[in-house]
């Protein structure tokens, strides 16, 4: 194996534990990425009357 392929290896596999790491640090914590998803599609699903976009119930 190239010495240039090996560090490629190892910077892949530590970048995925960092990843996974701080996912699971930041967990709980209310201001991620999906929360904010998930207000945005209640704001929405309150907003259009029910059975229009099939999210209100």
């Amino acid at each position: 194996m190239n010495v240039l392929n090996v560090i490629l290896l190892v910077l892949l596999f530590i970048s995925g534990l960092l990843t996974v790491a701080l996912v699971l640090m930041h967990s709980g914590k209310g201001t991620g990425v999906s929360d904010m998803i998930a207000s945005s599609l209640y704001k929405m699903a309150v907003t259009f009357p029910t059975g229009t976009i099939g999210l209100a119930g």
